[in-house]
């Protein structure tokens, strides 16, 4: 930058610039202000008879709660990931994605009956485990099973 002279009382470019946001939580956080303005504007009319607003505000709480659980399994804070995903499959049970993150999270923990159970229902659906992980709770649930006998 020649030519140019920046005292500590001037501004430069580096001084207009917005500041830092967060990773990761702070996505969340516009999501849930997001959600919670839209929530606040139905409770007093704003949006009511608008085409859709039930609809929109539903997928944008479903899109909060599945973030978040994506998010906090990234984290390894794997019972708030379950919190989330079980939250998201309370009110559509039917998404593929979340019953296969949800059986992940519980794979994780040792819950090998309900991640063989939401696996089975994710992979009808569409979403299967990976491999690696299909064989792992193979495994656990085999050794489980051999376990019992004795």
């Amino acid at each position: 930058m020649k030519g140019c002279i920046v005292t500590p009382h001037s501004s430069s470019v580096f001084d207009q610039r917005a500041p830092a946001q967060p990773r990761g939580d702070g996505l969340i956080q516009q999501r849930q202000q997001r959600w919670q303005d839209q929530k606040g504007a139905q409770d007093i009319g704003i949006l009511e008879g608008a085409p859709g607003a039930i609809v929109q505000q539903q997928q944008l709480e479903l899109d909060f709660y599945q973030e978040q659980g994506l998010l906090r399994l990234q984290q390894g804070r794997l019972e708030a990931a379950a919190v989330a995903f079980r939250k998201v499959l309370e009110m559509d049970p039917g998404i593929g994605s979340v019953n296969r993150d949800l059986a992940d999270v519980y794979l994780r923990q040792g819950k090998f009956v309900q991640a063989g159970e939401l696996a089975a229902r994710a992979e009808k659906l569409g979403f299967p485990l990976p491999e690696d992980k299909r064989k792992l709770l193979q495994a656990a649930q085999l050794k489980k099973g051999t376990g019992g006998a004795k």
